[in-house]
């Protein structure tokens, strides 16, 4: 999913099962991730959205950034790299592969990019990466479950009434 300049998106009770997931784009940009919600404009809403990645099919695509091994693979379920104003509210974001890939919540890069999250239940790899030192994203009465850390790059992440689970 990808937005353009000045939308209003609304993704309401949705389920969504992502299996896939490959390395490198089949374009000329190459990263080492494949997002599963691409938010870089507008204002973007996602209400009751549950979202589980198996992995099961996910491949490494030879000569993409980030080598070929499959453990480099790191898809973002929402990847916020732009200036989007982005709100989710009583969604699940869950993560089950059992390949070693190593999934963020969020991958928040946009200088002007928000990102509050209300009611919501993230467990991946990394809950959030940010490259920017300001907080973009925010959690208010969530539960955050990370394989490794909360928190990866730089920067604060607004975390209000919420509970972290780090035992994996």
């Amino acid at each position: 999913t990808k937005n353009s300049t000045g939308a209003v998106v609304t993704i309401k009770n949705i389920n969504i099962v992502f299996n896939g997931m490959a390395l490198g784009f089949a374009n000329d940009d190459q990263y080492p991730h494949q997002p599963m919600f691409n938010l870089q404009t507008g204002d973007v809403t996602l209400d009751n959205v549950h979202v589980t990645y198996t992995g099961e099919y996910a491949v490494a695509i030879e000569g993409s950034t980030g080598g070929t091994n499959i453990s480099d693979l790191h898809p973002p379920f929402i990847q916020a790299n732009g200036s989007a104003n982005i709100k989710i509210n009583n969604c699940e974001f869950i993560d089950t592969n059992t390949k070693g890939i190593k999934t963020y919540g969020i991958y928040a890069v946009g200088a002007s990019t928000t990102v509050t999250v209300t009611n919501s239940k993230f467990d991946a790899y990394h809950v959030v990466n940010q490259s920017k030192s300001q907080q973009i994203v925010s959690f208010t009465d969530c539960e955050l479950s990370a394989k490794n850390a909360i928190l990866s790059g730089v920067g604060t992440v607004g975390i209000t009434d919420t509970s972290i689970d780090l035992s994996d």
